[in-house]
């Protein structure tokens, strides 16, 4: 039993999803990459950004189609880390396709891009917070308060993008990237909290099993 539940947290099924977004990302990105030569004006950290992003998803889907697997703690909590990071690279992708198109205006946006980086930072928090409490993984995060606490935090993390994409300068409205991902977010929160609701029945099934030796 304890094999199924790490087969689930393994495979996370973000690819399918991933393939698509990133897919829809790479076609906005060359879209205005290209036709707005940006080849000697996109700033380092867009592509610092990319590298990674491009790194953890090759690193989940090596992970996500490999058959084999290990049980011990450590190693499904790679898997989990895995997901996580790949799951909201997805979004912060899509989102950073609004420096593409603010640089070719002119615009330098390091700022809100960071910004932006860490509203997406604070809604992960705010997941892993109310999923921890929700799923009781740990007894020191669990009950109403931390519930209530990682649902707060994911409404400041929306609110804050919401925020975000009105207040940054934009000419042919590029910063509708930043609206869409926020539905990306939830569709990832969705797929990641099933690693989460798998890893605690896999904690449950080792307790358990420490328990009757």
């Amino acid at each position: 039993m304890n094999n199924e539940f790490v087969k689930n947290i393994k495979k996370a099924y973000i690819t399918p999803f991933g393939i698509f977004i990133n897919a829809l990302t790479l076609l906005f990105c060359s879209i205005l990459f290209f036709y707005n030569d940006l080849s000697n004006k996109l700033p380092q950290y867009i592509y610092i950004f990319f590298i990674f992003w491009v790194a953890i998803n090759i690193i989940y889907y090596i992970q996500d189609k490999r058959e084999s697997f290990k049980t011990n703690k450590l190693v499904v909590i790679r898997y989990i880390v895995v997901n996580v990071l790949c799951g909201y690279s997805i979004p912060m992708a899509f989102a950073s396709v609004y420096v593409f198109g603010a640089t070719s205006y002119g615009f330098q946006v390091f700022d809100y891009w960071l910004m932006i980086m860490g509203s997406m930072l604070l809604s992960w928090l705010g997941l892993h917070i109310f999923v921890i409490s929700e799923f009781d993984i740990s007894s020191k995060f669990s009950g109403t308060i931390f519930n209530l606490l990682g649902i707060l935090l994911k409404l400041i993390s929306f609110a804050s993008l919401i925020y975000l994409s009105l207040k940054v300068p934009a000419i042919q409205d590029e910063n509708n990237f930043i609206w869409g991902s926020m539905i990306i977010i939830i569709c990832s929160d969705l797929l990641i909290g099933r690693s989460y609701f798998n890893y605690a029945f896999y904690i449950t099934a080792k307790e358990e099993k420490k328990g009757e030796s």
